[in-house]
């Protein structure tokens, strides 16, 4: 658990980082900010902290050959090690993210890099390295109050819901990459990569989210789609194996495999159906398993979404199965052609 409550802000340098591709250039401050007011750290932990408060999903720094060779990796450890490099790295951090502004939907913004301290982590205070990035701009009224009446002017710059990119860097040690967690509010397609992928070169950390993460996908794609291959599946019946995956991972704290594909599948060949192509899946996307973990409810719920329970019949009807299946049968009508859903059930609601 991670804790915001007394967070505070050390250090701040503020570049701007434009779009290399239309060769807009790179800006960068000669003074960082180093005293805040109150109000204006205050302010300042509005903009940046927020995101964050409901994230449960962490990254560790990658890269393909040699993880000392990640640059934002390298650059955290210089701040760690001696904050009196910050401004100077902090010229690097934007240096580097204008080399990868490359993708014609990255647009010019201002980049703010900040030394946070008195973050919690596990009760113990850490220093943190924030990475923000803000593209987008408000146009604000400006009231100037006079003797007798109301001046104004319009002015544009940066709201709280104008932080687009941000990383925290957690300093709980760089043996495992550090930890780190990210969001990224304006870009979700191919020019989302240059941020995560790209610039941070992030890969999922090794923990309960990612382990509930992975398996809850591999069930739901075998279902979908390997399971209708190999075996006589209705869409009545895949709809209850997604239900019965759903209800494992809600009613257990912990993941047994064994007692998973029991309550699940509870059919030998099918299992080893599903673990053949556990397997192939896993290796295919590069989804780290382990058969047995606690279980990540943050991660429940956000997979619970993918999770569709209803059969929808031409235009006219949808059916959405929550419970037993034994109580919904699926025949055909010979005088008018059609298919039909028999449906039993005790009282209507």
């Amino acid at each position: 658990m991670i804790d915001y409550s007394n967070i505070s802000i050390e250090k701040i340098a503020i570049h701007q980082v434009g779009n290399k591709l239309r060769d807009e250039g790179c800006i960068l401050s000669k003074q960082i900010k180093t005293s805040l007011s109150p109000e204006e750290e205050r302010n300042f932990l509005n903009f940046f902290i927020p995101p964050f408060s409901k994230i449960n999903e962490y990254y560790n720094f990658y890269h393909s050959s040699d993880l000392e060779l990640n640059e934002i990796k390298k650059f955290s450890q210089e701040i760690f090690d001696s904050t009196s490099k910050f401004h100077k790295t902090s010229e690097k951090i934007a240096k580097l993210l204008y080399d990868y502004s490359v993708h014609p939907k990255v647009e010019a913004g201002e980049l703010y890099v900040v030394l946070f301290n008195k973050c919690f982590v596990e009760d113990n205070s850490i220093e943190v390295i924030g990475i923000f990035k803000s593209e987008s701009k408000e146009t604000f009224i400006k009231l100037n109050k006079l003797p007798d009446h109301y001046d104004y002017s319009f002015e544009t710059g940066t709201g709280q819901d104008n932080m687009n990119k941000g990383c925290l860097i957690y300093n709980t040690g760089n043996r495992g990459g550090y930890s780190v967690a990210i969001f990224d509010n304006s870009n979700k397609g191919d020019e989302a990569q240059y941020w995560r992928d790209n610039f941070l070169k992030l890969t999922p950390s090794v923990d309960e989210y990612h382990y509930t993460q992975n398996i809850l996908t591999i069930t739901k794609n075998y279902i979908l789609t390997r399971m209708p291959d190999e075996y006589e599946v209705s869409k009545a019946d895949k709809i209850d194996y997604l239900n019965r995956s759903a209800s494992y991972f809600k009613n257990n704290d912990g993941f047994n495999e064994k007692n998973f594909l029991k309550e699940v599948f509870n059919d030998n060949t099918v299992t080893k159906s599903f673990r053949n192509f556990s397997e192939e899946f896993a290796a295919e996307n590069n989804l780290s398993l382990s058969s047995n973990f606690d279980i990540s409810k943050a991660s429940v719920k956000k997979q619970m979404r993918t999770f569709k329970s209803v059969i929808k019949l031409d235009k006219n009807f949808h059916i959405y199965i929550h419970g037993n299946r034994d109580l919904i049968e699926q025949g055909y009508d010979t005088k008018t052609g059609k298919k039909f859903y028999k449906i039993y059930f005790d009282k209507e609601t």
